[in-house]
């Protein structure tokens, strides 16, 4: 009868998990398709951690038909704020949500071209024009605070505040605090005595995770 010896090597098995995360973080399936990109803080430049990231595929349809979209992948950024997806096949790839707490939840404007949402952005493929890089605007408050100062002839005042759907028009005072994207310049504008038209505009620096004070006398 043969014998048969069987030999371990602890090298063999100390390889083996290494291997395997490898595959699994440089390879997709057959039908999957790698992503990879980079979420930052918006201002600081700083990487965001724990960012939950979605990204969207699209599948062409007939010439008059409307096209397929669907949630292609999530994943969630590391330390260095970097992500990657295995996402399921499509003929193109765009940011879903990007979430994560005291961050606006939709991704915002894009810091390279502030007139583009960053969202619509298409994703390509590891390899040319690969690893993006998306910004989030973490969340501040404007504390606006406008006074009637009784010693200044005339007492009308209208203003623009940031986030403000409709101008606020008073004739006594305002206060409000308003959720703000801050780490950036936030733009307000106010007109007292629309008959002498003296308009303002101006911009406050608002601060993350924080209050920050607009105070206008009239």
């Amino acid at each position: 009868m043969k014998t048969i010896k069987i030999v371990h090597s602890k090298n063999s098995f100390f390889l083996l998990p290494i291997i395997t995360l490898l595959l699994c973080f440089t390879s997709c399936t057959k039908d999957g398709t790698l992503l990879k990109g980079r979420v930052l803080e918006n201002g600081s430049e700083l990487p965001l951690e724990g960012v939950e990231v979605e990204i969207i595929g699209g599948k062409a349809t007939g010439l008059f038909e409307p096209e397929i979209t669907f949630s292609a992948g999530t994943a969630v950024t590391g330390k260095d704020g970097r992500f990657t997806i295995c996402a399921d096949d499509a003929d193109y790839y765009r940011v879903g949500n990007f979430t994560k707490d005291r961050y606006f939840e939709i991704l915002d404007y894009n810091i390279n071209d502030p007139k583009k949402l960053a969202q619509t952005k298409g994703i390509a493929p590891s390899g040319a024009n690969s690893n993006p890089d998306f910004y989030l605007d973490p969340k501040g408050t404007l504390h606006v605070v406008v006074e009637n100062d009784p010693n200044v002839v005339g007492g009308f005042i209208a203003a623009d505040f940031p986030t403000k759907p409709t101008s606020v028009k008073t004739t006594t005072g305002y206060e409000e605090f308003i959720l703000v994207r801050a780490n950036r310049f936030n733009i307000y504008a106010y007109t007292i005595d629309q008959k002498h038209s003296e308009s303002v505009v101006d911009s406050i620096f608002c601060i993350p995770f924080d209050t920050t004070e607009l105070k206008i006398v009239f």
